[in-house]
């Protein structure tokens, strides 16, 4: 029986949507052994591995002979910045932000490369008023969600350390995707994603290593790797599957909803499983990022693209909100085409 295309959409968002509650829920439960370093060294490990098993038709050596030298130096920039130092900073502003929070913030990143886009190609391409409209939105409502305690809520002013590992983290994904769609369209989508989970894995495991004993220790505990087990399968490996099968079966504005309809599932998943319910500041700032949304979901289902939106945030932001650490390759071809064919560009 053929698995319809709409189920694997709904796998990879629900996936990915849950996997910041999972890791706050694992975090609250024993910080010592569920910090961020532990829990990415671990689940990359398990990811790796799977990833490899999946995707092993891409990994030959003739294929791998066939990237030139300069491609791999923009391979491993882009995996620096997507799966050691973006993946690292979101981590840690999951552990110190509110689900919520870092729902909105999230955003950032397409109102990132909606800037970058025009800079760097000297205004050749320039984002259509439907998009800057939704970048515009967007902003209103990050910046709502960081001034709106002091202002009405009578919080303490400033911008608190999850908040800026977050935005941090959302600056890697997007010169991560830059790069990618400017140097490594060609370069084969396993590749690319095992190159990735193996620096990351790498990375991480240098840093526990430089780390005391204890800490060290830390790592190779039994309550860890159980855990790790299902989160680096389920959270890093199989939301990735899906989304590549999903890329294959369904249109581009289901791809649309699916995508954006997730900093709502985030929301929920928050509340059904942490109770964590969105405090006022980000209520108000999170009213613009949904009108963002529903007016993105509009917009692809209703507005017949010209070649000045082949840049738009709904498939921009793919990297940093669904496929935060894996692999681009699938929603690159989506940037660059502003459509989806019958066959496959990640979100681990």
């Amino acid at each position: 029986m053929k698995v319809p295309g709409w189920l694997f959409l709904v796998g990879a968002v629900g996936l990915f949507a849950l996997k910041v509650s999972i890791f706050k829920l694992l975090n609250n439960s024993n910080p010592t052994v569920f910090n961020t370093c532990n829990i990415v060294c671990a689940s990359q490990t398990v990811g790796l591995i799977t990833s490899t098993f999946f995707l092993r038709h891409d990994l030959s050596m003739d294929k791998m002979k066939e990237i030139p030298r300069n491609i791999w130096f923009w391979m491993l920039l882009g995996a620096i910045l997507s799966s050691v130092l973006g993946t690292y900073l979101s981590n840690l502003g999951w552990e110190l932000a509110s689900v919520a929070t870092v729902s909105v913030l999230q955003k950032a990143q397409s109102v990132f490369i909606i800037i970058a886009e025009p800079c760097l190609s000297c205004f050749a391409k320039r984002p259509s008023r439907w998009d800057t409209f939704n970048a515009t939105a967007t902003t209103v409502g990050i910046v709502l969600t960081l001034v709106s305690a002091p202002l009405f809520f009578g919080g303490k002013p400033g911008i608190s350390l999850g908040q800026i590992y977050i935005l941090a983290s959302s600056l890697c994904y997007t010169f991560s995707l830059l790069i990618s769609k400017t140097y490594l369209t060609k370069v084969p989508p396993g590749i690319l994603t095992v190159f990735r989970l193996l620096l990351g894995t790498v990375s991480f495991h240098v840093i526990k290593l430089s780390q005391k004993q204890d800490n060290y220790d830390a790592l190779w505990t039994s309550e860890l790797w159980l855990h790790m087990l299902y989160y680096g399968l389920f959270f890093v490996t199989v939301p990735q599957q899906c989304w590549l099968q999903a890329v294959n079966r369904v249109s581009k504005s289901m791809l649309s909803t699916g995508v954006n309809s997730q900093f709502v599932v985030q929301l929920v998943f928050a509340m059904i499983i942490l109770s964590s319910y969105p405090e006022g500041a980000v209520l108000v700032g999170g009213s613009f990022i949904f009108i963002s949304v529903v007016s993105s979901i509009i917009q692809a289902n209703y507005n017949t693209k010209s070649d000045d939106d082949e840049g738009s945030e709904d498939y921009q932001m793919l990297e940093g909100s669904l496929l935060g650490e894996e692999e681009e390759r699938e929603e690159e071809d989506i940037v660059n085409t502003g459509k989806v064919e019958d066959d496959d560009g990640t979100m681990a």
